[in-house]
């Protein structure tokens, strides 16, 4: 056996090898070499130490909605250099966002594919409690960045959102002008670092708290995770490992000659049927195998799967 056949021992699947943990179940051990013993701990150790400093020296870089928006702006300067200074080792992509952006020392993750899909800035800050909401800016009026250097805040119109199809408030707009006498704001650059500063000081305190959860069940969310699921598998292992170490077995299978050929026969996946519209009493049952036959669906109930890790955890 060569190191390669260990390397691929050790990689078995989770619930052979909880199959493995029970004594009398147990296959009789290789023999294997003192030299190639040491080889493979030599390996073992070596493949801990870089997981180790890698994890230490990573820093992360977290945004809200940065995945769909933030990244696809940059791009074009970001990924570049990126790629120039260190190099890039991972790019998780859903359509157009990105999920996680990975070098050799940053991290780019987006908190909203941590949460329920759809949740807003506000929701997210409201749900730890965090004194904090998202604030104005005339987005679509500043276009060159010369702009930033207007001696004074633009009118109210300015405000106008086409994108969100909403108008400044009166009582917002006023709220704007006191901090910017207050703040003693002399451009339009001084209110967008108050603005900003605004949208950052809560979202702080509020990963800060989302961190504290799941830090107790063992898992640091930010370097161990990209996005809910993941979160979610760690969450449940984390119990699971615990119940193994009291005696748990998960397998339907007693022994190894019993598990192999299943495990070896295993074909297909989920039979899932999508309709991109259904509606009570039109949408048919299997029409293209019963034909008019068919019978029409009485109820259409939809699920957000991401949203559904969430309350499965509640």
């Amino acid at each position: 056996m060569d190191d390669d056949d260990l390397e691929e021992e050790d990689d078995l699947s989770f619930y052979r090898r909880v199959d493995l943990q029970l004594p009398e179940r147990r296959p009789v051990a290789l023999l294997v070499a003192p030299a190639q013993a040491t080889n493979r701990l030599l390996k073992k150790r070596e493949r801990l130490l870089t997981n180790l400093h890698h994890h230490l020296a990573e820093l992360v870089v977290v945004g809200f909605n940065s995945g769909k928006y933030d990244l696809n702006v940059l791009k074009d300067i970001l990924i570049p250099h990126l790629v120039h200074r260190s190099g890039i080792d991972l790019v998780v992509k859903r359509y157009h966002a990105y999920l996680a952006l990975r070098t050799g020392v940053l991290k780019f993750v987006d908190i909203s594919n941590f949460v329920a899909a759809g949740t807003s800035y506000g929701a997210f800050l409201k749900a730890y409690q965090c004194q904090g909401e998202k604030w104005f800016f005339p987005y679509e009026h500043v276009h060159p960045l010369g702009q930033l250097e207007e001696p004074q805040l633009l009118a109210r119109e300015a405000f106008h959102s086409w994108l969100r199809k909403s108008e400044l408030s009166e009582e917002d707009y006023a709220v704007c002008q006191r901090a910017w006498t207050k703040k003693g704001m002399r451009t339009l650059r001084d209110f967008l670092v108050w603005y900003n500063n605004l949208d950052v000081v809560p979202f702080l305190e509020a990963l800060d708290k989302m961190s504290q959860f799941w830090r107790r069940y063992g898992v640091d969310m930010l370097k161990e995770a990209i996005s809910l699921p993941t979160l979610a598998f760690k969450f449940e292992m984390s119990f699971l490992k615990e119940l193994i170490a009291e005696g748990l077995h998960l397998s339907s299978f007693h022994t190894q000659d019993l598990y192999q050929p299943f495990k070896d026969n295993l074909v297909g996946g989920p039979a899932i049927i999508f309709h991109r519209h259904a509606e009570k009493g039109q949408t048919k049952i299997c029409q293209s195998q019963y034909g008019q036959a068919a019978r029409p669906v009485q109820r259409v109930v939809s699920y957000d799967a991401n949203a559904l890790y969430l309350w499965a955890l509640s």
